[in-house]
């Protein structure tokens, strides 16, 4: 950022042209510093800004509360750094105080250089600043004229409007309408009577009236009001001088305008008529002041619809309220374009005193427009009984209506968690718990069981006339169904205390039981207490079609939740060995999942479940794993026959041991081999056995556990020289993958045969040497049964194959011989 910015000083005191008092210090460095020469103080005001613009914008503002000098200056500085473009696609609105502040500002850089409509705006604050009959003993400056020459602009014309020709740009083809000469008048309509223009032509060509009524200039009002100057004038620049006196929050001067005949009901091109407006600027004394005017229409509105009731409503105003709703004419029951009511709006808003002042019109509500729902809505959203008690005795309420989307009033209030109202609502002699428009609707007890409000819950459930076993939305999902789905275990044992509660097994027509949904959401503590039911039925397949009517101990194992499992194994009752539609035992479903050995343990700590069962679980998963193994062999130059060998089918035939040796899950392993009853040399459709998959896929450790656990149970019970349909033995895959510690491990059993070969004659030394796998090369060799003379069905032995191999297994088969030799 460079050099720090020097220390300005300190504010003094001083009130900001915008209002209110600012902070006061006993700083006497400020009146030197604004002494400096203009040009001088607005260099160190724009080094200030750019040395802080950018990290503490805020500081920059905060500058223009120092004083109207510095206000002026930073205000132009920072003028310059907006983005057009922001402003001018933003959809939202800016306030009259930003169009103002915008407006003023460019008017001030405007100074000399005056065009367009800033030219009409420095002459009427030239012209007001020379008139001495205006003064009475306040002397406004040129500043506080051309403020409210920007005041009554920002009350006559829209944003857009002002943002487009004035603020962003100057609108030069409006200059004959607002001024062409100081002395000549353009600016009011045509129809204005033409011996007032000529009489009071500087007056209204320069929005004196205007100037003065947005300035809150008692005097210069009286004074032009008293030569006859026309109040009612529609100035081409400014508006209506009432308007202008309203927007800027002027009482005195609108008392002057009442009594001399300005038009009360005008309704400007822009904006909102004058009742209104004073509502809406939040000027109360204005708006009592023409409420009791008999010649206001009060139900005048804006836009949206808001009237002058509307907008006393909403601010709270109670004895305004009662001087409109004191107006014969008055609709009581208007409603915003968004319809709200004034009844609903003073619920909504607490002004319970209001509130009451509108239920005790008569009139009020016998046809509600908006029906009895805006009403019924606010006081629901607010929580107020004895508001809902107003409008049930009142209007004598169905107490069962549709309120609003697919709620009904209880609905609703249950939705929102009122409990007062849902209380109150119970008592209601008529009320039906079970209301609901359609049968696609929640009822309140669903809305309750979805909002997981268990206190709700009981209050419905306490209620003699509430049906326990409606379904939910259309789905035939019964309420322990929700329950299930998104509540608790507390709601779960209020409701299946209920008398009248179904059958706990029953699902609906497309949806599974109780017990199914719990355990798909994970809910254990709901799944906790369905079981502590004796009635409720652990064997039960699922119904439905996209569960593979799957018992609950499978679908708990398939999503993989270790607690769920072992309260279902906690039942004496549950069949472990009960198989779904799908064919396959939890068991086996359960070595699929990260959490194999903690489930696998679970499950065989409960009886037997077919431990050395095949099973087709991964049918289409083996074929991939097949045709890969191909393509690996076929990488070399010689012909292998497909894997699939003739009458066997699609399927794996995998056991549950050789599912987790292929997948290298050696906690699962160690889990199974340390059961007596598993037998690990059953073999799949191919008679391929968990150590041949272990070797193939190169799980070291799984192959040291099968081969050390399998010795515990009896010495070499596993079967390393188990060859599959083509003859490939563990220690040929373990060769052709190249992993030489499975190698290592396998010729160090006592009963390996290393010179196994397949169909084509292919031994571990063959393939090792193919291969060029020379650290295994060297194994093999060193293993004093391998026969380095066998021969392929080609008549070709090992130190025949070409390669760079071939000299070492030469030299080494020499040596061998020489040894040999020796020892003869």
């Amino acid at each position: 950022m460079g050099r720090q910015p020097p220390e300005l000083g300190t504010v003094h005191n001083e009130t900001h042209q915008g209002g209110g008092n600012l902070r006061t210090t006993s700083s006497k460095s400020l009146p030197t510093f604004l002494a400096l020469p203009s040009e001088i103080l607005l260099e160190i005001l724009q080094y200030y800004v750019d040395c802080t613009w950018d990290t503490k914008t805020a500081y920059c503002l905060d500058l223009r509360r120092t004083c109207r000098t510095v206000d002026d200056a930073v205000s132009r500085i920072i003028f310059q750094r907006i983005d057009h473009g922001i402003i001018l696609r933003s959809k939202k609105p800016l306030r009259g105080r930003t169009l103002k502040w915008l407006l003023l500002t460019k008017s001030k850089i405007q100074y000399t250089k005056k065009e367009g409509l800033f030219a009409t705006i420095h002459e009427s604050a030239a012209w007001m600043c020379t008139q001495s009959a205006f003064y009475s003993g306040i002397l406004y400056t040129y500043d506080d004229y051309l403020d409210a020459a920007c005041c009554a602009i920002v009350a006559r014309h829209e944003g857009d409007w002002i943002l487009q020709n004035a603020i962003f740009g100057v609108s030069t083809c409006r200059v004959g309408f607002f001024r062409t000469n100081q002395n000549k008048a353009h600016t009011v309509e045509s129809d204005l009577d033409q011996d007032v223009i000529k009489i009071h032509a500087s007056e209204m060509a320069n929005g004196a009236l205007h100037l003065a009524a947005s300035l809150g200039n008692v005097s210069a009002v009286m004074s032009l009001l008293a030569r006859g100057v026309d109040p009612n004038q529609n100035h081409s620049l400014y508006g209506y001088a009432l308007i202008a006196a309203i927007f800027s929050g002027h009482v005195e001067i609108v008392q002057h305008f009442v009594k001399h005949g300005a038009d009360l009901n005008v309704q400007p091109l822009v904006g909102e008529p004058p009742v209104v407006l004073a509502a809406q600027r939040n000027s109360k004394d204005i708006v009592d002041l023409l409420a009791k005017e008999g010649r206001v229409q009060v139900n005048n509105s804006c836009k949206n619809g808001l009237t002058a009731l509307l907008w006393a409503v909403r601010r709270g105003w109670l004895d305004t309220v009662q001087t409109l709703l004191g107006r014969e004419d008055i609709d009581p029951d208007s409603l915003t374009a968004w319809g709200d009511s004034p009844l609903a709006t003073a619920i909504k808003c607490r002004h319970d005193d209001i509130v009451r002042l509108l239920i005790s019109r008569l009139d009020v509500g016998l046809k509600f427009r908006s029906g009895v729902q805006g009403q019924l809505l606010a006081a629901v959203r607010r929580g107020s009984c004895e508001i809902m008690n107003l409008l049930l005795d009142k209007y004598r309420l169905n107490p069962n209506i549709h309120l609003k989307a697919d709620k009904s009033l209880l609905g609703l209030a249950v939705f929102w968690r009122q409990k007062s109202i849902v209380v109150l609502l119970l008592k209601h002699k008529d009320v039906d718990p079970n209301y609901r428009q359609q049968d696609t609707h929640p009822t309140p007890l669903m809305i309750a069981i979805d909002n997981g409000d268990t206190k709700m819950v009981e209050l419905l459930i306490a209620h003699k006339g509430l049906n326990p076993n409606l379904t939910s939305m259309g789905r035939s999902l019964s309420m322990l169904g929700l329950v299930a789905l998104k509540g608790t275990d507390v709601t779960l044992r209020s409701l299946l205390d209920h008398p009248e509660i179904g059958d706990p097994n029953e699902g609906g027509e497309e949806e599974p039981t109780p017990l199914f949904t719990a355990i798909s959401r994970g809910n254990t503590s709901v799944v906790r207490e369905l079981l502590k039911q004796r009635d409720v039925d652990p064997n039960r397949s699922s119904v439905n079609r996209g569960l593979q009517m799957m018992t609950p101990l499978q679908h708990a194992v398939e999503c993989g939740n270790r607690k769920i499992v072992k309260l279902l194994l906690r039942r004496n009752d549950l069949d472990v060995n009960k198989i779904g539609e799908n064919s396959h035992t939890p068991l086996e479903l359960a070595v699929l999942k990260e959490e194999a050995p903690r489930l696998t343990f679970l499950l065989l700590t409960r009886t037997d479940i077919y431990i050395n069962r095949r099973s087709e679980i991964r049918r289409q998963e083996y074929l991939v794993k097949t045709h890969r193994m191909t393509t690996e062999l076929n990488k070399l130059a010689y012909n292998f026959k497909s894997v699939h060998a003739e009458g066997v089918g699609l399927g794996g035939g995998e056991t549950i041991l050789l599912i987790n040796a292929k997948d290298g899950r050696v906690g699962s392993v160690m889990q199974l081999m340390r059961d007596k009853r598993i037998n690990p040399n059953i073999g799949d459709a191919w008679e391929r056995t968990p150590l041949w998959w272990a070797a193939r896929e190169g799980h070291g450790q799984v192959v040291e556990q099968l081969l050390e656990l399998g010795d515990k149970i009896k010495p070499s019970f596993v079967n390393v020289n188990a060859q599959d349909l083509e003859s490939w033995s563990p220690l040929l895959c373990a060769v052709n993958g190249g992993y030489e510690p499975i190698v290592s491990a396998l010729l160090k059993r006592p009963e390996i045969d290393p010179n196994l070969a397949n169909e084509e004659g292919w031994t571990p030394l063959h393939l090792s040497v193919a291969r060029e796998n020379e650290g295994i090369v060297k194994q093999l060799l060193a293993h004093p049964k391998t026969n380095v003379w066998a021969k392929l069905k080609v008549g070709r032995t090992a130190l025949e194959l070409t390669g760079p191999t071939r000299r070492r297994i030469f030299n080494a088969v020499k040596a061998r011989e020489n040894r040999d030799a020796g020892r003869r």
